[in-house]
């Protein structure tokens, strides 16, 4: 058995040698070494095999010698382990040549491949260039190598290349990298960057050069001082047109500046209206009509409107023919006017302000191709033109806005003292009619159960065509569609009008003068209407636009609530007659006669008393004091011990003005309290029965809130404030005494509630008008100031001081963004401090966040927004980025 085992191991171990030798031949290329070495291991393998077959069959006479054997099992085992261990030695430098031979081939890749030129220069030739270089100079790498370095650079350059090589090669420290030129096969030139540096090149010192074509850099770097001298006039040209806000006088200094500016030898502006037609111009060019009579349906301005694209016409022919040609839908040939003036080029830019086409700007030359290459300094003197047209415009807006605000306020305040009702309704028809501009208006008072029209007063109707109109022509017309949709609308034409049918129709064919556009609103009073309020315009005067209607709801809201007063009052009148021909009839029993007169006496008091406090409320227009004669004058209507004033905000309703709580302790609590409406069943129930309610005693009324503080009030009455058939606010009245208040107070309420809605939402509209020309006014400073200087860092301050002005605020950053890093530009507090910042901007804060998307962003409660969730300081505040265009 031992035998058996010692044969059958040393033939494995033989065997595993000689596999390894074969393995060998391959790596070694020395084959016949390696198989005789594998061949003769092989025959000692077979030659003991044969003896463990016959040892295990039985056929040997003589046993093998068990210690010659092992001595083999061990000869075997050293050759087998030998052979294994020298195939390394041959494996090792195989795999550096081939790691050697790999690294050569990626950075020759790299080379050649590269952006950049690359080449060797030895004694002044050129021993190796790549593509690149040879793509840079326009010839191929074979005709370069071995050729003269002079050959390639450019005539001017040589002598400082060759100086610099020269002193480099000879060890000086001489500056790696500098700029200078090469010559192109063409003979052309191109500026590149050179970085050179030494290197052992076959044995001996070479240069090794990276070569960078900059000629697009440096073109860029000229096109971009030469922007800057254009921005420095547009700047001056921009101080200029922007120093007045007189439309007139703006356009007549776009006029001389465009000649100063873009060299224009004639100039014109044209500007249009919404509906594309032309609204007023001014120009210098002389000898032909006036632009007004020079415009075409199909010519330039009316394609330029259309399309918004600026046109650059290089020259126009003898005939008039436009070169180059412009496109699909543009004219082909010039006015023949300006053709006989001798224009020869031309520029058209459309006027463009907030999306808005406001004209075009025509500029005129006597050259051919004057304005050729110049769009974008042409353009950008079109967006400031634009610019100072918009302001000036927006400037006579507010203008005008302001004279009929003016008027308005007037109108509510005289309607407000008529209660005659013929006199106030012939009052609310010349004021409408005035207000806006109109030719005609009419005021009519429908019963819309008994279908009847009670009344009509207009103003520039001819004699008799008031008295004509009956209801079955107001229903069937656009007056009707108001009374049954209860919503204002403009009809720009009655005559084509869907809403216009029947009666109505007709009765406007056949008018004499007709009229063409109208704006009607409906006169509404506790949700009810009541009838309607229109203007119209005669054929040949202009639609009306919404700011007109604006107005004419504005005046419809004022003129409800007079017609309510005047009618209240003319009730007080009747039951006033009634109680005297009740006086007359019980003449004959004193104890009646005194009664009435004593309830006579309290109705005449009354109605004086809302009549001298509705004036009283109405006679200003400050927020502030308009609430205070509120609370003053209702206590001489509606006697009480505690009054206020509620204004809604969303779902609350916040008390803004209070009276008399100061004397019962509770002024604290009105002063900081806002309750939410629908958790408050009193307030819930006046907003949406739009009526007013009382309490008469707060303990028995189930909704009642009980407030410790409040626990004197036992009586409670109240009415809504409505502005344009919406709730915005609740009058309130309080009483310590149980029962105090009853339904007469409330409508005494009521009544004093409706002068109290006008005089507020005049207020509002005060206002808001002088808030924004106050802002208006600030923008504008802050133009001026800023078109000043081209110095960044007074810009960057003046902003910092504009923004103070129209926000409200502790502090303001500016950051200066390069597309990927922002840089501090300029800081201010509230307090006049001017200094950096604490912080750098977070990677992932609002600052970078805005800056990315180009979006603003509005963070009303810093504690609450994610952005701050690791940096919560308790604040608000608004990240707005500063664009031009869609770069950040």
């Amino acid at each position: 058995m031992g035998m058996t085992l010692v044969l059958g191991v040393s033939i494995l171990f033989q065997f595993a040698a000689a596999f390894s030798a074969l393995r060998l031949i391959r790596v070694t290329g020395k084959r016949t070494a390696w198989a005789l070495i594998a061949t003769a291991v092989s025959l000692m393998a077979i030659r003991r095999c044969i003896t463990l077959f016959r040892l295990l069959t039985g056929d040997l006479s003589r046993p093998p010698d068990l210690s010659a054997e092992l001595v083999a099992l061990v000869i075997s085992v050293l050759m087998a382990v030998g052979i294994a261990r020298i195939a390394p030695v041959f494996l090792s430098p195989r795999h550096s040549e081939e790691a050697l031979r790999k690294s050569e081939e990626k950075y020759r890749n790299l080379v050649e491949r590269a952006n950049d030129g690359i080449t060797i220069v030895q004694d002044t030739l050129l021993k190796y260039a790549n593509p690149r270089l040879a793509e840079i100079t326009g010839y191929t790498v074979e005709e370069m190598i071995g050729t003269p370095l002079t050959k390639y650079i450019h005539p001017d350059e040589v002598s400082k290349v060759i100086d610099r090589y020269e002193r480099r090669i000879a060890g000086e420290d001489v500056p790696p990298r500098y700029e200078t030129a090469l010559r192109h096969r063409d003979g052309s030139k191109i500026e590149v960057e050179l970085n050179a540096g030494i290197i052992t090149y076959q044995g001996r010192p070479a240069d090794f050069v990276f070569i960078r074509d900059i000629t697009e850099r440096k073109r860029a770097e000229a096109a971009l001082k030469l922007r800057m001298e254009q921005l420095a006039a547009l700047s001056r040209a921009s101080q200029a047109v922007t120093a007045s806000l007189e439309l007139d006088q703006v356009l007549a200094e776009i006029v001389s500046l465009a000649g100063e500016v873009l060299a224009s030898d004639y100039t014109s502006v044209v500007l249009v209206d919404e509906a594309g037609h032309m609204s007023r111009s001014a120009e210098n060019l002389s000898g032909v009509p006036t632009i007004e009579y020079r415009v075409r349906d199909e010519g330039l301005t009316s394609w330029i409107v259309r399309s918004r694209q600026p046109v650059v016409i290089d020259e126009i022919g003898e005939d008039g023919t436009i070169n180059p040609d412009l496109g699909a839908g543009a004219p082909r040939t010039a006015n023949p006017l300006i053709v006989e003036a001798g224009v020869k080029s031309v520029a058209g830019l459309p006027l463009v302000a907030k999306d808005r086409l406001l004209g075009v700007l025509y500029l005129h030359s006597l050259r051919p191709a004057a304005f050729r290459g110049q769009l974008p300094l042409l353009t950008a003197f079109a967006n400031q033109v634009a610019f100072a047209i918009e302001n000036a415009r927006l400037y006579e807006e507010a203008k005008g806005h302001a004279a009929k605000l003016a008027t308005l306020y007037e109108t509510g305040k005289d309607i407000t003292l008529i209660l005659e009702l013929d006199a106030l309704l012939q009052l609310i028809a010349e004021r409408s009619a005035r207000l806006t501009g109109a030719d005609k208006s009419l005021i009519m008072l429908v019963d819309t159960e008994a279908k009847k029209l009670t009344k009509a007063v207009g103003f520039g109707f001819a004699p008799g065509q008031i008295e004509s109109i009956t209801y079955q022509e107001v229903q069937d017309g656009i007056s009707g569609w108001v009374l049954k949709e209860r919503t204002p609308t403009i009809s720009e034409d009655i005559l084509t009008d869907p809403r216009s049918t029947g009666l109505a129709l007709q009765m406007a064919k056949k008018e004499h003068e007709r009229g063409k556009s109208i704006a009607v609103a409906p006169l509404l009073i506790k949700g009810k209407v009541i009838g309607t309020l229109t203007v119209i315009n005669n054929v040949g005067k202009p639609a009306f636009s919404q700011d007109d209607l604006d107005l004419v709801v504005m005046l419809a809201s004022q003129a409800a609530i007079a017609i309510e007063n005047a009618r209240l009052y003319e009730a007080v009148q009747q039951e006033l007659a009634e109680r005297q021909r009740a006086e007359e009839a019980l003449r004959h029993n004193l104890e009646e006669r005194l009664a009435a007169e004593e309830a006579l006496r309290r109705e005449r008091d009354l109605a004086r008393a809302l009549e001298e406090a509705a004036a009283v409320v109405s006679s200003t227009l400050d927020p502030d004091q308009v609430l205070d004669r509120i609370l003053e004058q209702v206590s001489r209507v509606v006697p009480n011990d505690a009054s206020n004033v509620m204004l809604i905000e969303g779902d609350q309703a916040r008390i803004v003005r209070w009276r008399g709580y100061e004397r019962l302790g509770a002024e604290e609590f009105v002063s900081t309290v806002a309750f939410r409406i629908p958790d408050v069943t009193n307030l819930q129930q006046i907003m949406k029965s739009r009526e007013p309610m009382v309490i008469p005693d707060t303990t028995t009324y189930p909704g009642w809130i009980n407030v410790p503080v409040q626990g004197w009030l036992h009586s409670y009455a109240a009415a809504p404030i409505i502005v344009r058939d919406e709730v915005i606010g609740f009058l309130n009245v309080d009483s310590a005494t149980p029962g105090f208040f009853t339904q007469a107070h409330a409508e005494t309420l009521r009544a004093f509630a409706s002068h109290a809605a006008a005089a507020i939402e005049n207020a509002r509209l005060y206002e808001s008008e002088r808030k924004r020309r106050a802002e208006l006014e600030a923008l504008r400073q802050a133009s001026l100031r800023l078109t000043s200087t081209l110095e960044l860092q007074p810009i960057l301050e003046a902003i910092l001081d504009h923004a103070f002005k129209v926000v409200a605020a502790d502090d303001a950053h500016i950051f200066l963004y390069d597309g990927e890093r922002l840089t501090f530009g300029a800081a201010l507090w509230a307090d006049g401090r001017r200094q950096e910042p604490y912080a750098e901007p977070r990677p992932q804060g609002l600052t970078y966040t805005v800056a990315r998307s180009g979006e603003r962003i509005v963070v009303p409660d810093v504690n609450s927004h994610p952005l701050f969730r690791d940096w919560m300081w308790g604040g608000a505040i608004v990240g707005l980025p500063l664009c031009i265009r869609e770069r950040v």
